[in-house]
């Protein structure tokens, strides 16, 4: 399983933010947990996946998030798609 983290490109409340996501739900919130991502920044639509701060992202790196693109955030949306029909 594997958790991954993309680019912050969006501006929100005036810093920059991300997406974590992962394989495996389980996964996704222990590693949100381990680098304090509050529970808040979690969204469980078509895509279960945190709201992260350029900070939080790093720090997601750093405990073993691999960064990815955009169009890779993409395909994974894809396969959860898939997966849920």
């Amino acid at each position: 399983m594997a958790v991954y983290v993309d680019r912050p490109l969006w501006w929100h409340r005036g810093r920059l933010w991300a997406h974590l996501v992962a394989d495996d739900l389980q996964e996704l919130h222990n590693m949100a947990e381990a680098v304090g991502i509050p529970w808040e920044w979690f969204h469980n639509g078509s895509m279960p996946h945190y709201d992260v701060t350029s900070p939080k992202r790093e720090q997601a790196m750093a405990k073993g998030a691999s960064p990815i693109g955009r169009r890779a955030m993409v395909a994974l949306k894809r396969c959860y798609r898939r997966e849920k029909e």
